[in-house]
């Protein structure tokens, strides 16, 4: 894995993100079916947003890996098996989390998704 996200390629993404957020605050100037109040909350909440692209930088570090799957066992020729403890397990580590205070550091997809999407409970945009 690269010990850099800059060989990924995040650079061009992070700036093309910045420039949609960009665009969207220029579009709530023109709107007049939005109160004043509401283009200033708007403005405010795009500028704080949150960027995560490519991976947890905790994924650099073998011994964070290893902590975060400390837990999870792989059953050699039971798929099934292997599957639905990974599956319990990560239920179990939800339920661990639910009365913990929320970690804004925390990524809600596992670095093999490759996706984008906006989570509006953390105001972030993810880009995997």
């Amino acid at each position: 894995m690269p010990q850099n996200k800059g060989s990924l390629g995040c650079e061009p993404v992070e700036e093309m993100i910045s420039l949609i957020m960009e665009a969207f605050v220029d579009l709530l100037v023109s709107e007049d079916w939005l109160t004043e109040e509401t283009k200033k909350f708007a403005k405010q909440k795009v500028r704080t947003m949150k960027q995560k692209i490519g991976y947890p930088d905790y994924l650099n570090d073998s011994k964070s890996v290893d902590h975060e799957y400390r837990l999870f066992k792989v059953y050699d020729g039971g798929y099934y098996k292997t599957k639905f403890q990974f599956y319990e397990q990560y239920q179990r580590d939800v339920l661990e989390r639910i009365a913990q205070p929320v970690d804004r550091e925390r990524w809600v997809a596992g670095a093999a998704l490759v996706n984008a999407f906006y989570s509006p409970n953390t105001n972030e945009i993810s880009e995997f």
